[in-house]
């Protein structure tokens, strides 16, 4: 994998100077303990592979949260390759979305539609009022980067500068949700993502 390939090339930098350059792009760690709870050795890792997995760990639920489904930061997201088997699947990760750019595009009204004879899925939902219809490929990897492409051109057409950027990590999507003109920034940090929406 090409991560895997630059990862050897990467500094120690102290999970301090981390955050802080994260929070000058507008990534926010919600629970500043976080820091303190972590044992030496998980330190020790996210200081010897800066930034990726410390974006990991922001970006899932951990199990010492106080609240289910609590999420360190809202602008990190890290998903496994979702496995849509079910109903409840394509609306839990769309109530993440929703979740996520709820400051910048209010959506409501989240329903889904599933055939899992031809592996398709449908979500509907409200934005600001205005209703949407999205088909989705679920025996394809790449459904997720879909569903984001859909809410990304509809932030653009909100006049949002918000934006998706997505990396490949092992079996794992992870999504950074900023402002575009923070991407260069981003990049110079960990040059490993690309934005959902390039025909901008």
């Amino acid at each position: 994998m090409w991560f895997q390939a630059k990862k050897a090339k990467l500094l120690r930098i102290p999970l301090e100077n981390q955050l802080h350059e994260l929070m000058q792009i507008g990534v926010i760690l919600k629970d500043s303990n976080f820091v303190h709870l972590l044992a030496p050795d998980q330190k020790e890792l996210f200081e010897k592979g800066p930034y990726i997995h410390l974006l990991l760990a922001l970006g899932t639920v951990l199990p010492n949260t106080q609240e289910p489904g609590e999420y360190l930061s809202d602008q990190i997201w890290s998903v496994g390759y979702p496995r849509i088997n079910k109903s409840g699947d394509l609306l839990r990760n769309m109530k993440r979305i929703a979740d996520i750019i709820r400051t910048d595009l209010l959506i409501n009204h989240i329903s889904e539609e599933l055939d899992l004879v031809q592996h398709k899925g449908w979500l509907s939902f409200t934005a600001s009022g205005q209703a949407y219809r999205c088909e989705l490929d679920m025996g394809h990897n790449g459904m997720m980067i879909t569903l984001l492409l859909y809410i990304s051109r509809i932030l653009a057409c909100s006049g949002s500068s918000k934006r998706f950027y997505f990396a490949s990590v092992d079996d794992s999507w992870l999504f950074v949700y900023m402002d575009k003109h923070h991407f260069p920034r981003l990049n110079g940090l960990l040059n490993v993502f690309i934005p959902v929406l390039r025909d901008e």
